[in-house]
């Protein structure tokens, strides 16, 4: 009996530990969150103040040649990437709640069902995105304006695997929850 004393106070103290220092991370991404915000901002206007010089188009030099293209794309291309950087940190959020609740054994609640839909949205909206500047880029045919939105199938294959995991894990959920509300009222 001793034992399985110890076993639970080290499993406790454990717990008490991990979620202490996962806050503090929690407080270092919200810092790298806010670093990333002022870092796309001060592009947005770098990129402006030097198209202005140009007649507003930005000059891009690769070594062997110089590319000139309207500051209108990699000002999208900037504001678009502070967008989907602000979708997968919502995600990471969300899925740090889910996390939290799959950790302590809590499955099959309308609460994770919720946070499963968000994660989707948020993915849906960060592919889109990236398909959307990716169909505007070949439509003009400008080329190498960001190595960011440069993708490939293999790419979007990643993004639409992860989709349908979540959009898996999301039936499983939703079933799971109904099935359960059916065993409680059943009982």
């Amino acid at each position: 009996m001793k034992g399985d004393y110890c076993k639970t106070k080290i499993l406790v103290t454990y717990r008490e530990y991990y979620f202490r220092n996962w806050e503090k991370g929690s407080q270092i991404c919200s810092l790298c969150i806010a670093f990333r915000n002022f870092f796309i901002v001060l592009g947005v206007f770098c990129v402006f103040f030097a198209g202005q010089r140009y007649g507003m188009n930005f000059s891009l030099d690769y070594g062997t040649y110089s590319l000139q293209v309207p500051i209108f794309f990699p000002i999208m291309v900037l504001v678009l990437v502070g967008v989907i950087l602000y979708f997968v940190s919502k995600m990471m959020l969300v899925l740090d709640k889910l996390l939290i609740n799959f950790q302590n054994d809590i499955y099959f609640i309308p609460e994770n069902i919720k946070f499963l839909s968000k994660t989707f949205r948020y993915l849906l909206l960060s592919t889109g995105i990236e398909l959307f500047i990716n169909i505007i880029f070949n439509f003009f045919s400008i080329e190498n304006t960001s190595g960011l939105f440069d993708l490939s199938v293999k790419d979007y294959l990643v993004n639409f695997a992860f989709i349908v995991i979540n959009a898996v894990g999301l039936l499983v959920l939703k079933r799971g929850y109904q099935v359960q509300k059916d065993y409680d009222e059943i009982i």
